[in-house]
């Protein structure tokens, strides 16, 4: 697109982030059922102009910011195969994943740090739900320590 080429993609959902049907490319589903082949090959979009909604600087910053764990942390243990439909609040143990959500198997162990989703998940009954409250104290004296270290180094200069 950058040079002034339309895209033929299919209907993924990320690909409507740059891709405006007709305008600078065109979008088709899976099984290109909509693979309108006159229209691709008669009605090239030209002299579009492709600007990027984000810049590498953009992704840079994205990338680089560190998500902030709750102070809170549970552990989940899988009573059964289930999908897991918000990854987003897993902090560690994905082990597969697709667009419904992460999945796992019987047995299978993840750690997320949103208390609401861990009601859920227990009252779904679909896992285990174990609240770990060590992870605060062990924060804290990883924290203490390091400032101890800081003060010893400062007093030895």
């Amino acid at each position: 697109m950058q040079y002034g080429t339309p895209v033929i993609c299919t209907n993924f959902p990320s690909a409507y982030e740059s891709i405006e049907d007709g305008l600078n490319g065109y979008i088709v589903n899976m099984e290109l059922s909509n693979l309108d082949l006159d229209k691709v090959v008669n009605k090239i979009p030209n002299s579009f102009i492709y600007k990027e909604k984000t810049t590498e600087k953009d992704w840079i910053e994205i990338l680089n910011k560190k998500r902030k764990r709750g102070n809170e942390m549970f552990k989940i243990i899988a009573n059964e195969d289930y999908t897991d439909t918000k990854p987003e609040f897993i902090t560690l143990g994905i082990k597969t994943q697709n667009k419904k959500g992460a999945q796992f198997k019987k047995g299978d162990i993840y750690f997320i740090d949103n208390k609401e989703r861990a009601g859920v998940i227990k009252a779904s009954k679909l896992a285990e739900v174990e609240e770990i409250i060590e992870t605060a104290k062990i924060d804290a004296k990883v924290e203490t320590a390091v400032r101890k270290t800081k003060k010893k180094k400062e007093n030895n200069v």
